[in-house]
């Protein structure tokens, strides 16, 4: 689903389950405060007017949303140069 982070869904014994999500944004992982996962901005930082940002899982550097793909494209407009 676009603009959600993907969800695990975690069995808890006699047919109770929940879900959460993968990966909490920065904001909520360091208030150690549920992260709802929903992009651009997770309702717990648009609350407060926060940047939601999540960082990358294994480095922990935090990246703008978009940065992959837009040096992705720079990398293909190039290519078309050469």
């Amino acid at each position: 689903m676009p603009g959600v982070l993907p969800k695990l869904i975690v069995v808890k014994g006699c047919g109770q389950s929940q879900t959460r999500i993968a990966q909490a944004c920065d904001r909520c992982r360091s208030k150690k405060i549920r992260c709802d996962g929903h992009r651009p901005t997770c309702s717990q930082c648009s609350s407060v007017g926060f940047e939601c940002r999540t960082s990358d899982k294994l480095s922990r550097r935090a990246f703008p949303r978009g940065y992959t793909e837009s040096l992705e494209e720079r990398v293909r407009a190039l290519e078309r140069e050469v």
